[in-house]
């Protein structure tokens, strides 16, 4: 890391103890280690599968997904591009500032849900999420709980703002008073995002002409120092005519968080689940790749009930309360072992459909992804073929309400582990079934 970064850094931390907190700005780029392509990449996706041209995003979606089924399109397509992916190391380090109180709200441009799952496995106290004018009553005193605003919607609604359009009506006065009261007296760090879009660009401007806004400063984290977009350039301009410091750091997004919570002094908190990485573990190297559930302590009598249906469930199970690091453990499998075939399952975070309905289509979804030609398959060949193919799949929140509620999750997640333990037998790759995942 360049010593130049690493100073404005620090700078940060002492700006943060002085403030007392700070708000985070997430941008595209904040998400890209958890697999979410950034602008340019999904542009090239558009290009290859609808044929379009396109400069810009927006002019991409617009042209894929045209007509007056567009917007369900769009949502479609987006939610095909942010589900099933784990909260990056970024996104959990921002949950350990929220939790320390470091950092009082969050700002986001993402359609993805990765913030909401990493601060609600983190932090004991609220979050709370504001989507629309509807529920922007009005905020909660400094530290009480932790705020999220999604300003270009969430994956899960139809009303995503993709085209420019979308973007300057999701953006209302009311939303942007709200955002604007959370900049006094705290410094804007703002991560990942390029400032191409005309409308947010144009709220941090007016905040920067704005005297009681924006005095602490604001931090623009950026991977490297390419060229800035003209709403950039002129919120730049914004801010240092009216005395406002603006601190480019060139640092990516994973980088820049890590480092901001060592010197702040936050540390993940220690937990019986840990990933040595000094060791070998035997499973990476077996054709038949695993199935991790990360279930609460109250999730026993599940996990009784399915040893009893003959499921060996050897060392699949993860099991602690909440906040002991169950998904950052599976986090950092996803990342390091995994990172472009695992899928990803919380009840707490499905789309907007009835519990199973939803597990089943992800399911089926991963498996189209991942298999060839699975239409002819029966489902217990499709979950073999899967993990024999490598597909990993991660089940977290596993809750012993579940058996009463959702029974068929119960017996879907037996399937699931017995497919996986005919993948990793003898007649597969020689595993044995206790070698699939580490009891760590």
């Amino acid at each position: 890391m360049p010593c130049r970064d690493l100073v404005l850094v620090d700078h940060l931390a002492a700006t943060i103890r002085q403030a007392g907190s700070a708000v985070v700005f997430l941008g595209a780029g904040a998400s890209e280690s958890a697999g979410i392509p950034l602008a340019g990449r999904t542009i090239d996706l558009l290009t290859r599968q609808y044929h379009v041209r396109a400069r810009t995003y927006s002019e991409a979606m617009e042209s894929a997904f045209p007509g007056p089924n567009g917007v369900e399109k769009r949502r479609e397509f987006t939610e095909r591009l942010c589900a099933a992916r784990l909260p990056s190391p970024g996104h959990l380090a921002v949950a350990h500032l929220a939790e320390r109180g470091y950092v009082s709200a969050l700002i986001t441009t993402n359609f993805d849900r990765l913030t909401e799952i990493a601060l609600t496995t983190v932090c004991t106290k609220p979050v709370l999420l504001y989507l629309w004018d509807d529920d922007v009553e009005d905020l909660p005193r400094l530290h009480q709980a932790t705020v999220i605003f999604k300003l270009h919607g969430d994956y899960l609604w139809e009303d995503i703002a993709a085209l420019s359009s979308e973007m300057r009506r999701r953006l209302s006065r009311k939303m942007r008073a709200l955002v604007h009261k959370c900049l006094r007296d705290v410094p804007l760090v703002v991560v990942g995002y390029s400032g191409g879009d005309q409308s947010v660009m144009s709220s941090l401007s007016s905040a920067a002409t704005t005297p009681d806004l924006l005095m602490r400063g604001v931090w623009w984290v950026a991977p490297c120092e390419g060229p800035t977009t003209g709403p950039l350039r002129q919120f730049v301009t914004s801010a240092r005519e009216h005395c406002k410091d603006f601190h480019p750091v060139h640092l990516k997004s994973d980088q820049f968080f890590a480092h901001l919570c060592q010197a702040l002094g936050v540390e993940s908190p220690r937990h019986a689940w840990h990933l040595n990485h000094s060791l070998r573990l035997p499973w990476l190297r077996r054709r038949a790749a695993p199935l991790l559930l990360c279930e609460s302590e109250r999730a026993a009598g599940v996990v009784q009930d399915i040893c009893a249906r003959g499921a060996n469930v050897g060392r699949s199970w993860v099991t602690g309360p909440r906040g002991s690091g169950k998904t950052g453990l599976a986090s950092e499998l996803c990342h390091r072992y995994f990172p472009t075939r695992c899928l990803y399952y919380s009840p707490r975070f499905g789309r907007n459909a009835p519990l199973i309905e939803d597990w089943r289509q992800q399911l089926a979804l991963f498996c189209e992804e991942h298999l060839q030609r699975v239409d002819s398959a029966t489902r217990w060949d499709t979950l073999v073929g899967l993990f024999a193919a490598g597909g990993v799949v991660i089940v977290d929140d596993f809750e012993s309400t579940l058996a009463d509620t959702w029974p068929e999750l119960v017996g879907d997640v037996t399937l699931l582990l017995s497919a996986q333990r005919h993948a990793g037998s003898g007649a597969n790759s020689g595993a044995n079934s206790g070698d699939t995942i580490p009891n760590s």
